[in-house]
């Protein structure tokens, strides 16, 4: 083996990062575990009752106890859990019983019932849907019935053939009547054998609690509920016992919400605690679970419930208006992430308004309780931060998160791929999405040129290659790592390493050299079976340096290697909004946001963040045509700037309510024009531009998505801001216990800080 520039590697710590999650205004949060409090609620090994069922004592609850029902009763809040009693058999095989358990404050157990308080019984209803499998998941509401509170459990029965949802009433939550399933009856029985679950009552604060509420369904005062594991459908009550599904014309059941591909709701979207009315309109919390592979959020393990949250119309409580892309509540804590579901599991089924706080009450990996709280008025209406990645410090071009955050590297070009599912551009999001590869078959060295945005000084590079990931394929057995600085120059190299065949992970350190573009070359391996492999397959580079200087730009534009502050959710990390601050456009480096379900109206938009304030003179897209002919430009587009910092959870799907944007383009009948230049008669100053496609309706918009290479902003630098060479230059990742600022003065965490400038011992610093 022959290795140039080695130098001794440094123990590098993995650092999770995480970004902020502002929830929108109507969203309900955040919220916060209390220090001390958790696992509210654990199982009892000795706890014996008389099971009329099995004509025996069983130990109810040594197994489990999780998925929480709450509501509150007398001035504290009464807590109904599933509770398990065999911790030898598997999931699905196990007697469900409900528990209960009372609290003053919300948080600590003032009152444990000894047995529970619903349970498998005699009863004709109970044997034929609830024998041998119990009463498993209950939701409850307060209902005012002929002038006397009635406490309703909407459950899942399960005798383990069919699981179904039931209901069961109550006057003091210790005495339960079972009602059977909730659409038994419902169109002459149709669905009376169908499998389902988790049902979310529409309720409203009313005398300082949670109460169900009638409302106005086709012209009908009705109660609601949300309910379904895989989907969300809805059905209407007179009396919170007997219940019909909502069903189309043709007499099916009608989907309002339905899992998606790519998030962390891709398996299951499934009902939560009761539904809340708010003055924005109804907000459903609903439990969601990941899928695996591309089908999943790469953020999560494949497995994991967290939580999300649903807008839907109060004049019309079957039209969906906004929903969150990424999760209010997720598994964080150790007791969240270990028992049934060791993926991670929150899962959420109890909600209520108690001494003017949100208490949420949910199941930790269907093991425990825990309780989470929302002050409203102490709130920072943030969700659970968003996992944007797990980088180690140091490395400069692998992405964080998907579709937002700093262009500082991209892939220039490279000798070619075999599939869209196999791009060179995955060598910079391996941490996002971390099963996947570049694989080029094309030539015998493949190779791939990475280039920044700005100048910075790298000494070591490490390749993720085949080995572990797939069978009979080769590693690389040899690379080339080259750099220079401008296009106009010759190629320097910087590493070389040979007879590496046998290294899984290749990591090479070399002195310091300063460059805007490293040129990667690779041969192929030998594969096990002693034949030459025909590609190179790997998963993932890391680049380790930092940052020297800024790029002079003639041209004076300001956008190439900023940040994406937000941005209409985008499909793939190929097809990310950060494609658009590259400075180069490219067939290979599109913004292609996600294509909308025809009939939605979803708000598709990307911000800008330049960082600084500059005066800003023009504007330029790369439309579809301009590197595609064949393809389809914008027929329409607006543009705003604003110096102020946009609030991100003033914009959701359905519109933007900030109020510090300027207006500066509203262009229509534009599909003509492949380059379109907004030129400003007067100089407009900013910090943030936002490029919107407006709607083409009031209620729907294109199938169609758009297509963007570039989206070039020309200014200078505002002549009371900071030049850029007067501001020191600072990493995130610096180990520097000073507290940092934003330039508005509010405290930032250690971790959460993005590129952009910021308050450090009193003086502006620019932190990339």
């Amino acid at each position: 083996m022959r290795r140039y520039h080695l130098l001794p590697l440094l123990f590098v710590c993995i650092a999770s990062l995480a970004g902020d999650n502002v929830l929108p205004y109507w969203a309900i949060g955040g919220f916060v575990r209390p220090e001390g409090k958790n696992p509210m609620v654990e199982p009892i090994a000795n706890n014996l009752f008389y099971c009329p069922m099995k004509k025996a004592q069983v130990k109810w609850e040594c197994a489990d106890t999780f998925n929480p029902a709450a509501v509150v009763k007398d001035g504290k809040v009464c807590v109904l859990y599933r509770a398990e009693d065999d911790p030898n058999a598997g999931i699905g095989k196990r007697t469900s019983r409900i528990g209960l358990v009372e609290s003053a404050d919300g948080l600590s157990v003032d009152y444990r019932s000894p047995s529970p308080v619903m349970y498998p019984d005699q009863s004709a209803i109970s044997q034929e849907y609830e024998w041998p499998g119990g009463v498993e998941d209950p939701r409850v509401v307060e209902a005012e019935v002929d002038g006397k509170p009635l406490f309703v459990m909407i459950h899942t029965s399960w005798n383990r053939k069919t699981a179904r949802l039931s209901v069961a009433t109550s006057r003091d939550l210790k005495t339960w009547t079972h009602h059977g399933p909730c659409f038994r009856t419902a169109h002459d029985g149709k669905f009376a054998n169908l499998a389902c679950k988790s049902g979310s009552i529409v309720t409203e604060i009313k005398d300082g609690r949670l109460q169900a509420a009638k409302i106005m369904v086709d012209g009908e005062s009705k109660y609601f509920m949300y309910w379904g594991e895989s989907w969300v459908c809805g059905a209407t009550s007179d009396d919170l016992i007997t219940w019909t599904p909502i069903v189309d014309a043709n007499k099916e059941l009608l989907y309002l919400a339905r899992t998606r591909k790519g998030y962390f709701d891709s398996t299951f979207a499934e009902c939560g605690p009761p539904a809340v009315i708010t003055k924005d309109g109804i907000v459903l919390i609903y439990n969601g679970k990941n899928a695996s592979g591309s089908s999943g959020d790469p953020c999560y393990a494949s497995g994991t419930y967290a939580a999300g949250q649903m807008l839907f119309s109060q004049d019309n409580p079957l039209q969906l208006l906004d929903r969150l892309d990424k999760p209010f509540f997720r598994p964080i804590a150790d007791f969240e992430k270990s028992g049934q579901y060791a993926a991670g599991t929150v899962f959420t089924q109890g909600l209520v308004w108690h001494q003017g706080k949100w208490f949420l009450y949910y199941g930790c990996a269907d093991s425990f309780v825990g309780v989470a709280v929302c002050d409203p008025t102490t709130s920072s209406h943030e969700g659970d931060p968003i996992i944007s990645a797990q980088v180690p410090p140091g490395v400069i071009n692998q992405q964080t998160t998907l579709g937002t955050g700093k262009m500082a590297c991209f892939v220039n070009s490279s000798s070619g791929y075999v599939s869209e599912s196999e791009k060179p551009q995955h060598m910079n999001t391996s941490y996002i999405y971390p099963g996947r590869k570049w694989c080029d078959s094309s030539t015998e060295q493949p190779w791939l040129i990475l280039e920044f945005t700005a100048i910075y000084e790298v000494n070591r590079l490490v390749f993720r290659d085949v080995e572990g990931h797939e069978t009979n394929c080769g590693n690389v057995p040899k690379y080339w790592v080259y750099g220079r600085t401008k296009t106009s120059e010759d190629w320097t190299l910087l590493a070389h390493e040979d007879g590496v065949g046998n290294q899984a992970t290749k990591d090479i350190s070399f002195p310091p050299a300063e460059v805007r573009y490293l040129k990667l070359v690779f041969s192929r391996g030998i594969r096990p079976s002693g034949e030459p492999d025909n590609a190179i397959r790997l998963y993932g580079c890391d680049v380790y340096g930092s940052f020297v200087s800024e790029i002079p730009r003639s041209d004076s534009n300001i956008s190439i290697g900023k940040t994406i502050l937000a941005a209409h959710n985008t499909p793939n990390a190929t097809h990310s909004a950060l494609n658009l601050l590259t400075g180069t456009p490219a067939a290979e480096r599109p913004w292609k946001p996600t294509t909308p379900v025809q009939g939605t109206d979803p708000y598709r938009y990307v911000i800008v963040d330049l960082e600084q304030t500059y005066d800003i003179k023009r504007l330029l897209l790369w439309d579809a045509k301009s590197i595609d002919a064949a393809a389809t430009n914008m027929n329409a587009y607006q543009i705003y700037i604003s110096e102020e910092t946009p609030n991100l959870s003033l914009i959701t799907k359905s519109g933007d309510t900030n109020t510090c944007w300027t207006q500066v383009a509203d262009k229509k009948n534009t599909g003509s024009i492949n380059k379109k230049t907004v030129s400003l008669a007067t100089p407009i100053r900013g910090r943030y531009v936002k490029l919107l496609f407006p709607r083409t309706s009031s209620g729907m918009n294109n199938a169609e998505s758009p297509t963007l290479y570039a989206f070039h902003i020309y200014g200078t630098l505002a002549e009371d801001d900071d030049a850029i060479g007067q501001i020191p230059s600072a990493n995130p990742s610096d180990k520097d216990d000073e507290t940092i600022y934003t330039l508005s003065g509010i405290k930032v965490e250690k971790g959460k800080q993005k590129p952009g400038l910021y308050i450090k011992s009193g003086q502006k610093v620019l932190l990339r």
